[in-house]
């Protein structure tokens, strides 16, 4: 009786299963690839969103600090610049140097100037597109306006030219406290 003979796979066999297990593991590779892609997009973009917004909210709520004088010395066209208290000099009711100049500029970067303090930027790598800010109606024998609508576009630094627009609102609720003068 002859032994039976166990059959093995053939080169050709072999090779073909070598060629579609290459094609499955070029395929997850590639998948997985493209979901690091879109997970880094989609990281770029919360952190564009988060400085948009915060950028907003900071600028809206250090206007709803203005102090308006008679004069009223403030502007919320352009660069926007305005007048708070210093509130690091009041003591006891008396006042050394109560108020103090806020200025914003975008030259680049945005930037933050208040009384004699150093420049402060306040959004990396130029994302700041543009800064508006527009001022709501003045009542009658007020010298600020009831709001101050702050838009801050920002732009992806790179050139995936992502941008987003954030809008806040600046309530100067009690205007009549901040009529003040020197």
């Amino acid at each position: 009786m002859k032994p039976a003979r166990t059959r093995g796979y053939t080169l050709i066999e072999l090779l073909v299963a070598l060629a579609i297990l290459g094609v499955i593991v070029v395929i997850c590779g590639r998948i997985f690839q493209q979901a690091n892609v879109s997970w880094n997009i989609g990281s770029q973009k919360a952190e564009i969103n988060m400085i948009g917004r915060s950028v907003a909210d900071f600028i809206a709520q250090d206007i709803s600090r203005c102090v308006a004088r008679t004069t009223g010395d403030y502007s919320f066209s352009g660069n926007p610049t305005f007048k708070v208290i210093d509130e690091t000099s009041v003591t006891a009711g008396s006042l050394t140097k109560p108020l103090l100049d806020v200025a914003y500029t975008l030259s680049g970067t945005l930037q933050r100037k208040v009384g004699s303090e150093a420049v402060v930027t306040l959004a990396p790598n130029a994302m700041v597109k543009s800064v508006d800010v527009t001022a709501g109606p003045v009542a009658a024998g007020e010298v600020l306006p009831g709001y101050v609508d702050v838009k801050v576009t920002v732009q992806d630094a790179d050139a995936s030219g992502y941008s987003a627009d954030f809008k806040s609102r600046a309530w100067l609720a009690n205007r009549d406290r901040y009529k003040y003068d020197e």
